[in-house]
């Protein structure tokens, strides 16, 4: 006898198609997403659990008897300072590294990006003078210091002031800032019991999306990328969405509000080193200095120089350059640059 042919519902038709098309859309939004991820590179050292990059911008010049280290905020993508670190490589005619924290990572085949375990400000601290201390011990070493990379570079100071030649501090988080309606809530906001949650799920809805379309979202949510650089732009909308980073720069900053180097105020180790310190701010409001910060340093007889830009200014088209010329102003009036073999 003919087996009968086996008639299935109509409905569970259009099931199939439905998910057959999701797949499809959701595979077709990935090759997007790697195709719109710019190769920028330039990593010269990865660690391992928890990893890290540094990123080296060469200069042609014989000047190899001294370095310039950056050290980032947070996050700490070291690929977030490429653009400032070529510039001052280039005003200097000198070699620059940029030493991305523990945890973060921009080069990755990884969806949801590299795993690491949870970092804290001490931890990125020592990790700091463990590879200044190992990797540059022939060389003579300014270091450039932005947000919450100002105090790493004071601390590296204050333990190898021998070996610091100078030290740039941009917009330096150095102390609590409870004047700041803005730092208060953002602080609120990372110490709250359900933050990692809250990034968890943050990174689950934005990593469904192409990036063209991250990148209107977080317009809309009050995070516009326009005033960045494309390289800065794409490391937001990209390398930020990845669960691992969005949970390394969550923890750091939960461990930075809680550090009782914050929280008790600027260290002062590094006063009897003042004449190997200069500090860049805002000339408006920054949410993460202290408005008296500029005022005290001035007092001590240290050199400020005030840019026409926001905390994000080494990541911003419009004052990056200018804030790189400033860097290199600090360290030639605290005597680094006449100091090393031309």
């Amino acid at each position: 006898s003919r087996k009968q042919k086996k008639d299935y519902p109509l409905w569970s038709c259009f099931l199939l198609m439905f998910f057959f098309k999701i797949a499809i859309v959701f595979l077709l939004l990935q090759i997007s997403n790697c195709l719109s991820t710019m190769a920028y590179s330039k990593v010269i050292r990865r660690g391992e659990n928890p990893i890290y990059e540094m990123i080296e911008v060469a200069s042609d010049s014989t000047k190899d008897d001294a370095v310039i280290v950056l050290l980032p905020g947070n996050p700490g993508v070291a690929e977030y300072y490429y653009e400032i670190a070529l510039t001052i490589s280039q005003l200097t005619m000198m070699n620059v590294i940029v030493l991305g924290w523990l945890g973060f990572a921009s080069e990755t085949n990884n969806f949801w990006g590299e795993p690491a375990a949870a970092v804290t400000l001490e931890n990125q601290i020592q990790h700091a003078k463990r590879v200044v201390a190992e990797t540059f011990q022939a060389k003579r070493i300014a270091l450039v210091g932005h947000s919450i990379g100002a105090l790493v570079a004071f601390d590296i100071l204050c333990s190898q002031p021998m070996r610091i030649g100078a030290v740039a501090a941009i917009m330096p988080f150095v102390a609590d800032n409870f004047d700041s309606d803005i730092y208060t809530k953002k602080r609120s906001l990372a110490t709250f019991p359900g933050a990692t949650l809250l990034a968890i799920l943050l990174s689950l809805f934005l990593r469904l999306f192409p990036i063209p379309l991250r990148r209107a979202i977080m317009h809309k949510c009050g995070q516009p990328t326009d005033h960045m650089s494309s390289r800065a732009r794409d490391l937001t909308v990209d390398t930020m969405t990845r669960l691992a980073n969005l949970r390394s720069m969550l923890h750091m900053g939960i461990s930075e509000f809680k550090s009782p180097r914050i929280q008790n105020g600027p260290d002062t180790r590094w006063h009897r080193y003042a004449q190997k310190v200069g500090f860049i701010y805002a000339s408006g409001e920054d949410a993460w200095v202290r408005s008296n910060h500029p005022t005290d340093m001035k007092s001590i007889g240290v050199p400020t120089i005030f840019i026409d830009s926001n905390h994000d200014v080494c990541t911003r088209i419009d004052t990056s350059q200018l804030c790189a010329t400033a860097v290199v102003d600090i360290l030639r009036s605290r005597g680094f640059l006449s100091s090393v073999r031309v």
